[in-house]
């Protein structure tokens, strides 16, 4: 449940009108609200943890985030001197005033709703004591422990306020709205208002940061729960390369299965002499499609795309967006063509029981968008790339080879019913070279085209520090093809460097009668894996 819709539900329940510009925020999987409350006090678990800004605007509740880069700060440019002379008056509270260790207490969904706890300790030696908060509702507690990390850098930067007074007219400066002050930096959220002659202002201190990523915090369950236990539904994935691990890593498995059990992974490349690659100790978020559009790009948000998805068990979440940026929601997809598409959801809406819409979409993670725009028929898997799913065990080696590999539950026989066998070949797609980008095709006098491109790197290329990226390849080498518009291709040439001119006599050669557009495509060739994935473009010529 997003946090919006619950403000609104809450602020509906009491008759009152609400505006949620809280960037669509965080989300949680229930919230309890036991007995007769005001709105204020209904809302005041929600407002501390996920760091919202409530400000009345002529009688509608208006909920923003306090440290969200796109809220605007109301800047002040003129400020009323108080008697003591001062125009601003500042207090920074001790170390002391902040708790050292910081302990919230929930509900986890995914340990059957029981309670649970996560710690947020202050860095270094700052603060001192230790606080606790309850909140009345349900988190997974990797979102938990973001949360209270959050928390704990507001509560600290709250140490600094500022006094000040504006004149009658500024009725903007209200208690939520933000502010920024002459020769001050950062912005400070305002906690209250005197009105008076003037209207004296309290305000503390805000310091814009990147939300925490929200990590998986499930853990296995601590005791093999009851019921008869069979063969897991086993998904193997070719990923492309992610970062943290190596190409042969890249291949991966998951599995579900209930009752839940550690599930163990062997490997053989015979039908004997099966060995332990991998443990399986959680279990993973699978589902199949029901709908989803195709990728038509990459590199940019796809705000009117939507994939619906149902789920074998387990919960989604949507996530703020710098959240999205640094890695959350994550998940894989198996196209038609049988590769993987990484892509990221932003929001994730449950609109019928155990089925999710997921929009706010990146298409085509990591170099994924051949697989994205090959389409996806309804029960294509769908899985979330977080901690359950596992490296399966490749041996570099063994990478492209087709091995029989077998998944089941720790402590039962080794073979049907409790195992499930696959055979496949995996751990080349993270050593595919990217398709190069930016493509340009520039006529020169004479006829020629001059034909240029910007490489891609799929190894530490994430860094801006350098000029440029590192080539991640044993060499620089591209396979340059023209074709009709159509389609046929009249003439390949691999090339050294990220540049080709096509002659205009090998184009009377190719064309002998002049197109009016043409086809070029380009891949980055890699000694280990050959060509990559091709870069395709049509070009206008007449």
């Amino acid at each position: 449940m997003l946090t919006g819709n619950l403000f609104a539900a809450i602020l509906a329940d009491h008759g009152l009108a609400g505006s949620d510009v809280t960037q669509g925020g965080g989300s949680i999987a229930g919230y309890v609200v036991d007995r007769p409350l005001t709105a204020r006090a209904a809302l005041e678990p929600l407002v501390e943890l996920f760091g919202v800004a409530v400000r009345d605007d002529g009688g509608v509740i208006e909920l923003g985030d306090e440290l969200s880069p796109g809220t605007a700060a109301v800047t002040l440019g003129e400020l009323v001197m108080a008697e003591s002379g001062a125009t601003v008056e500042r207090v920074r509270a001790p170390e002391r005033d902040v708790p050292r260790e910081t302990e919230l207490s929930f509900a986890d969904p995914f340990r059957d709703y029981q309670a649970a706890r996560v710690r947020f300790a202050q860095p270094g030696d700052a603060g001192s004591g230790s606080e606790a908060i309850s909140f009345p509702g349900f988190l997974e507690a990797g979102a938990a422990e973001a949360l209270l990390a959050d928390w704990g850098q507001r509560r600290r930067a709250a140490r600094e306020s500022v006094g000040f007074a504006v004149p009658p007219s500024r009725i903007d400066v209200a208690p939520g709205a933000l502010v920024s002050l002459p020769a001050e930096q950062g912005a400070f959220l305002v906690a209250e208002v005197e009105v008076g002659a003037v209207r004296g202002v309290r305000a503390r201190r805000l310091v814009r940061t990147v939300p925490t990523p929200w990590r998986s915090g499930r853990m296995a369950p601590a005791r093999p729960q009851a019921g008869v236990v069979g063969a897991p539904h086993a998904l193997f994935l070719d990923l492309p390369m992610l970062p943290g691990a190596q190409p042969h890593e890249q291949f991966k498995v998951a599995a579900f299965a209930r009752p839940w059990r550690t599930q163990l992974v062997y490997s053989s490349p015979r039908e004997d002499g099966y060995i332990h690659t991998a443990t399986v100790p959680l279990e993973a978020t699978l589902g199949e499609v029901i709908e989803a559009d195709a990728g038509l790009f990459e590199g940019r948000w796809d705000r009117g795309g939507r994939i619906v998805v149902a789920l074998h068990g387990g919960a989604l979440a949507s996530v703020a967006t710098d959240a999205l940026m640094n890695g959350a929601n994550t998940a894989a997809i198996r196209a038609d063509g049988g590769a993987w598409e990484v892509l990221q959801f932003g929001r994730a809406e449950e609109i019928a029981p155990s089925v999710w819409e997921l929009t706010l979409l990146l298409r085509g993670q990591s170099g994924t968008l051949d697989a994205a725009m090959s389409g996806f028929s309804p029960g294509a898997p769908f899985v979330v790339l977080d901690e359950a799913v596992v490296a399966a065990g490749l041996a570099p080696e063994l990478a492209g080879l087709p091995l029989n590999w077998r998944i089941g539950p720790s402590g039962k026989d080794f073979g049907p019913p409790y195992f499930v066998g696959i055979t496949m070949a995996g751990g080349m797609r993270a050593q595919l070279p990217l398709s190069p980008a930016h493509m340009r095709l520039a006529r020169k006098a004479g006829g020629d085209l001059d034909l240029s491109w910007i490489r891609r790197g799929r190894i530490d290329a994430d860094s801006w520090l350098g000029e440029d990226i590192p080539l991640g390849e044993e060499s620089e080498r591209y396979r340059i093809s023209v074709a009709t518009a159509e389609g046929a291709v009249r003439r390949t040439i691999d090339v050294d460097r990220p540049r080709w001119t096509y002659p205009a006599a090998l184009q009377a050669t190719d064309f002998p009668s002049r197109p009016a557009a043409i086809t070029i495509g380009i891949s980055q060739v890699s000694l280990a894996a050959g060509a990559g994935v091709p870069a395709r473009q049509h070009f206008t010529l007449t």
